[in-house]
């Protein structure tokens, strides 16, 4: 699988932010706010919410990875503090909040009576969720991890 086969993957699994960044021409190169707004609550919004990395948040945006970071970085300074920058944004948060559904995965497992069991679960899941777990966890507990994610 090339780097071009996973951005077109990310963005066939996030089509309804691409649909809302070619809507606003929200790849166009201009510093103009409102564009700028609206890519930096984008931009957060796909790390944040869709587990995307910095690059391939980037390359859905047409911008560089720092500049992915950047606008985080403006986002949380702005949000919810500074009312032109939540004029620029309006309407992204109302359509976002209203068009994905979450994917759910089912998962199974059995209890056995063992001190230890290695679990393989597989699936397209957020690199974020993949992570080493500090202590041991329970069928249960693993279920509700990945059926919420």
């Amino acid at each position: 699988m090339t780097k071009e086969d996973i951005y077109e993957w990310h963005a066939i699994q996030n089509m309804d932010l691409m649909r809302l960044v070619d809507k606003y021409d929200l790849k166009k190169r201009t510093r103009a706010r409102s564009y700028c707004y609206k890519r930096f609550f984008i931009a957060q919004y796909m790390v944040r919410k869709r587990h995307l990395t910095v690059f391939v948040a980037g390359h859905l945006l047409g911008v560089d990875h720092s500049t992915i970071s950047y606008a985080m970085k403006m986002h949380d300074t702005w949000w919810e503090k500074d009312p032109v920058y939540m004029n620029a944004i309006y309407p992204l948060p109302e359509l976002i909040s209203g068009e994905h559904v979450p994917q759910t995965y089912s998962v199974d497992y059995e209890e056995v009576d063992i001190e230890e069991c290695v679990v393989n679960i597989r699936g397209n899941f957020p690199p974020k969720l993949l992570t080493k777990f500090d202590k041991p966890m329970t069928g249960p507990e693993l279920s509700t991890i990945f059926a919420m994610s």
